[in-house]
Order: structure tokens, then C-alpha cells, then sequence
């Protein structure tokens, strides 16, 4: 899981995710991104965390979008982290600046020279392959993991794009 300096850019991504896929679920995107980052921020501490992304308890299986997309772009956005946070010589936020710059539509405004450089085609594939699993990995149905990964992959500024 990422550090909590990336959450509101998780938390972006994840939303425009759950606006093209679930849109039904945008009126509980807040409540429910803010219970997992709790609950992410309890697992780094080592308080543990529970298997099940949310437990509403319905009493029959439920399948969100929301839970699924948030821990996705969490992960791709700790792929892309590991890729250019190296790069970032003035600390933490500076990380969290490059990181935000490799995904296109919420990069925020600087000189060319302070982003990120873009991602290989294989580092795009890499991060492709890393979000259709995870979203199978999290009982995702293979349509909605391609779609899930394609958004993602489509956020992201390669050398190709």
C-alpha cells in the first residue's frame, strides 16, 4: 500500500475509475475511499487488517466497484512510485509531485523539467498486468478488470503517448 502523502491522487483516480465503470456508486465513494485509507493506514502501523475491503454486512455476497478501484490504482500508483521515486532528489513531496506528474490528467502544472520522465511501453504493460490482476485478484469480472486497467494504463504519460 502507498504512504498517505498519495491518497488524494489515488483517491482521483479511483473516482473517474468508479464514474466510468459504477457510476451508481459515486453518492458513497467518499465514505468508502475514506474507510479504506483508515483501514490502509491501520495495516501500515501493524494494527492488522481485515481480509474483506468493506463489511456492510449484508448478509450475501456484494460486489463494489469502489473498494476494488481504490486498492488498483493503489497499487499501480505504488508501481509508478517505485519506478520514479528514485528519481526525486528533494524528498517526499518532490516524490509525490513526479509521481502525480506521470499520470497525464492530474499532473499539476510545471516545468517540463520537474516531471517525471514518461513510462517505458514495457513499464505501461507492467502496470497494465499488475491492475487486471489485482482487480481479478479481487473478484473482479475479467470485463470490468480489462476496463479497470485499460483507464489506468490510459492515465498514465508513456514515451509512447
Amino acid at each position: 500500500m502507498s504512504n498517505t502523502a498519495q491518497h488524494p491522487l489515488i483517491a482521483e483516480i479511483a473516482r473517474d475509475i468508479v464514474n466510468q465503470i459504477a457510476p451508481h456508486e459515486l453518492p458513497l465513494f467518499r465514505a468508502t475511499s475514506e474507510a479504506y485509507f483508515r483501514r490502509a493506514t491501520r495495516s501500515l502501523k501493524g494494527q492488522g487488517a481485515r481480509d474483506e475491503l468493506l463489511g456492510f454486512g449484508t448478509g450475501k455476497e456484494v460486489s463494489f466497484v469502489t473498494p476494488i478501484a481504490l486498492a488498483v490504482t493503489d497499487a499501480v500508483v505504488a508501481f509508478v512510485a517505485a519506478h520514479v521515486g528514485p528519481t526525486a532528489s528533494a524528498g517526499r513531496a518532490a516524490a509525490g509531485e513526479l509521481v502525480r506528474s506521470v499520470f497525464r490528467k492530474y499532473r499539476s502544472i510545471q516545468p517540463a523539467d520537474q516531471q517525471a520522465p514518461p513510462l517505458t511501453g514495457a513499464q505501461v504493460a507492467q502496470a497494465r498486468q499488475l491492475a487486471f490482476q489485482k482487480a481479478r485478484q479481487l473478484n473482479l469480472a475479467d470485463a470490468q478488470a480489462g476496463i479497470l486497467a485499460d483507464f489506468l494504463v490510459g492515465s498514465l504519460a508513456s514515451a509512447t503517448s
